[in-house]
């Protein structure tokens, strides 16, 4: 009866130990005992969304798409994100902007870039850094319409 199941289960168990060995990048000469983590989050709901990705954070910027946090030292920070709008189940995204917004990172602490639309539709955003454990608001910025377009052949 569950046999279909198992080779689904298999591919499954496979991708999450691939993803979870792919290293945060790291500022050059941090002490990674008192880093802090970042990470990108989806954004939006049913009918609009898409997803915050980390371009850079500091000094360390991403070298591949699999790479999904950062590792950067504490004190004031500036990440560098790309906000994409995802169509067909999130399958499909389509970069929208860049945006840098600046935070105050603690040591040991996780965090997560967020963001909202202010107009739904308007590509006017709301980005945000989220202290993980407090949901604190450590670091935010607004968009006007379309701000720093990304060009269309840059892939997020």
């Amino acid at each position: 009866m569950f046999r279909g199941l198992r080779p689904l289960a298999a591919l499954a168990s496979l991708c999450l130990a691939g993803c979870a060995s792919v290293p945060p990048v790291k500022s050059p000469g941090l002490d990674s005992a008192r880093a802090a983590e970042v990470t990108g989050s989806w954004w939006g709901g049913a009918y609009r969304a898409g997803w915050v990705t980390l371009e850079s954070v500091g000094a360390a910027y991403r070298t591949s798409k699999e790479q999904k946090a950062f590792l950067v030292p504490p004190g004031r920070n500036l990440a560098r994100v790309s906000l994409s709008l995802c169509t067909g189940y999130f399958k499909t995204c389509r970069p929208l902007m860049q945006v840098e917004v600046s935070f105050d990172a603690h040591e040991r602490h996780a965090y997560r870039i967020r963001a909202t639309e202010i107009v739904h539709g308007s590509d006017r955003f709301r980005v945000w850094v989220e202290d993980s454990a407090s949901g604190e608001t450590v670091g935010e910025k607004q968009t006007a319409d379309r701000a720093r377009s990304m060009p269309p052949n840059t892939v997020a």
